[in-house]
């Protein structure tokens, strides 16, 4: 009984680590995610002439590909008004954990309005 704390701490902290390691960088990619998001909707609200939903989710798309997120293309949503740009991402990122794997569910938005 002398020993069972100390070890019993250590194992706490050991698996406390395993799962910070599995559990942040799911949401340090949607954090990256959703800035790249903010400025692409800032970015494209003052070029929404030029630009169409297809190009700006190609854009998403591509961003999202070199994040390795799983998202395709039908689950980035593209809205473009008279002035105002919108986007909207919804993804699930599996997480193996021992014994209770995880589905995080994401959902990245944007919007912009044009001057």
């Amino acid at each position: 009984m002398k020993y069972f704390k100390p070890i019993l701490g250590v194992l706490l902290v050991v698996i406390f680590v395993y799962l910070c390691f599995q559990l942040i960088p799911p949401f340090f990619k949607n954090y990256q995610f959703q800035d790249y998001l903010d400025h692409e909707a800032l970015r494209t609200s003052y070029n929404s002439n030029t630009l169409t939903e297809d190009t700006i989710r190609n854009e998403v798309l591509k961003e999202a590909r070199s994040d390795d997120l799983p998202i395709t293309a039908e689950q980035i949503r593209v809205s473009i008004g008279r002035l105002q740009v919108q986007i909207n991402v919804d993804y699930t990122v599996h997480v193996d954990l021992p014994f209770f794997p995880q589905d995080l569910h994401f959902n990245d938005a944007s919007a912009n309005k044009g001057i």
